[in-house]
């Protein structure tokens, strides 16, 4: 064996340089955008979380709450003065609603 056919055999072969990388045409992802803080948003998810739990409606318990029948409030899992004290937790302070009003996106 010569040094030729060892050196084919068993050195490292050049490596091609690396073609220019596909440019992937994928849309961006959207971008979620939060307008208010993080912790209210999870209080008021947990809020709305409750809500169902108990098969309360969020609008069904607006429209009693405007209507003043707050008898209708009443449910088997859950007292009133619960449910009100958890609609008035989840209420957007004038900031809030202002900020959100505002928001052009």
């Amino acid at each position: 064996m010569d040094s030729s056919e060892v050196e084919a055999l068993f050195c490292a072969k050049p490596v091609a340089a690396p073609s220019q990388p596909k440019e992937e045409s994928r849309p961006a992802a959207p971008q979620a955008i939060a307008l208010v803080d993080s912790k209210r948003a999870q209080n008021i998810s947990t809020v709305l979380g409750n809500l169902r739990a108990c098969k309360l409606d969020l609008e069904a318990c607006v429209r009693t709450l405007v209507d003043g029948d707050l008898s209708r409030l009443e449910n088997s899992r859950m007292e009133m003065d619960e449910v009100l004290w958890l609609l008035q937790s989840a209420i957007p302070q004038p900031e809030e609603v202002e900020l959100i009003s505002s928001f052009d996106g």
